[in-house]
């Protein structure tokens, strides 16, 4: 489950990020793709609320993306498959495409999808767009 921070903390760490950091939290592009999450797998309202709070998290630096399967599943309150797909698709869209500018707040090896996963399948997995998926066939 996510530890919830204290609103002055949360602030306290927001002024402390970096104005492109800042500026996602405003962000449509954002939004919309926690959206298209949403609306693939059904969502509820709640659970779209949710996610988006683990999203802040994750954007202030206090979620590392090692935990967010973990975190996904127990606040959305879904199943370990469902969670685990909700996630791949949550890497695919947010943590991916956002490392760049999330490298000021985690370490290199926090942007592992898994536990135990080691670089090279670290690699493979994001050379396929980010999804662990044994049945895709790579493009050349």
């Amino acid at each position: 489950m996510l530890e919830r921070k204290p609103i002055e903390e949360i602030l306290d760490i927001y002024e402390t990020l970096p104005k492109k950091i800042t500026d996602l939290f405003w962000s449509d592009d954002v939004a919309n793709r926690i959206k298209k999450i949403e609306s693939s797998f059904g969502l509820t309202e709640k659970q779209g609320d949710a996610l988006t709070g683990i999203t802040a998290y994750l954007l202030l630096g206090i979620l590392s993306p090692l935990s967010l399967e973990k975190t996904i599943k127990g606040e959305l309150n879904l199943e370990e498959n469902i969670a685990e797909k909700i996630t791949d698709d949550y890497f695919r869209l947010l943590v991916f495409p956002l490392k760049p500018l999330l490298r000021h707040l985690y370490e290199e090896n926090e942007f592992k999808r898994r536990e135990g996963e080691t670089p090279s399948e670290k690699e493979e997995r994001e050379r396929r767009g980010g999804v662990n998926d044994t049945y895709r066939e790579p493009i050349e």
